[in-house]
């Protein structure tokens, strides 16, 4: 049986009282990996997030990457869905005494940021935007642009669903045989 448009949307729409729960259960585990992803890196190794920038991280889930840009002693705001991966952001913030450049909070990317226009000089988005329908999807990407200084740079990162590659593959943007493309 085909499903309409407006059957998917609303199929969709229904799911969303289920999100918290399932990634509030999802952080709650013990991750297979804990550190940065290899991109994340490679952004700081490049210079492109550094030291005294103001960083918002989007959909942080385990929060390895804010953390490893914390230590690089930029200024971090974590968000994610989940008030558990929030609460072990924070308190592995406090753990590594790094508190003055990690804080995490709860975000609905779906609503208005509560931050500020031109607040931040970077904001990534690793892996955490694929989640959306196209309306929500352009209205995070307004968000986004909102809060960004002028000059600021966004990374996104997206798991294409056209390829079967394992998890924290990363190619250049310009190789479209990438299971990943880094967006700057």
């Amino acid at each position: 049986q085909n499903i309409g448009n407006s059957d998917m949307i609303h199929f969709a729409f229904g799911l969303q009282r289920y999100m918290a729960p399932f990634w509030d259960q999802t952080w709650s585990k013990t991750p297979l990996n804990e550190g940065p992803k290899d991109f994340a890196v490679e952004l700081v190794d490049k210079g492109e997030i550094r030291a005294g920038h103001k960083v918002l991280c989007l959909g942080e889930g385990f929060g390895f990457d804010a953390t490893f840009f914390a230590r690089q002693q930029c200024q971090v705001t974590a968000t994610d869905f989940s008030s558990v991966a929030i609460g072990n952001i924070n308190k592995r913030a406090k753990e590594e005494n790094i508190e003055l450049f990690l804080h995490g909070e709860v975000l609905d990317m779906r609503q208005l940021f509560s931050y500020a226009d031109a607040s931040f000089d970077i904001v990534c988005a690793f892996q955490s935007l694929m989640y959306f329908d196209d309306n929500a999807f352009r209205q995070i990407i307004k968000e986004i642009y909102r809060v960004l200084k002028p000059g600021g740079r966004v990374f996104i990162s997206v798991r294409s669903p056209k390829f079967n590659l394992p998890p924290n593959i990363f190619l250049s943007p310009q190789d479209d045989t990438s299971g990943f493309a880094l967006i700057t």
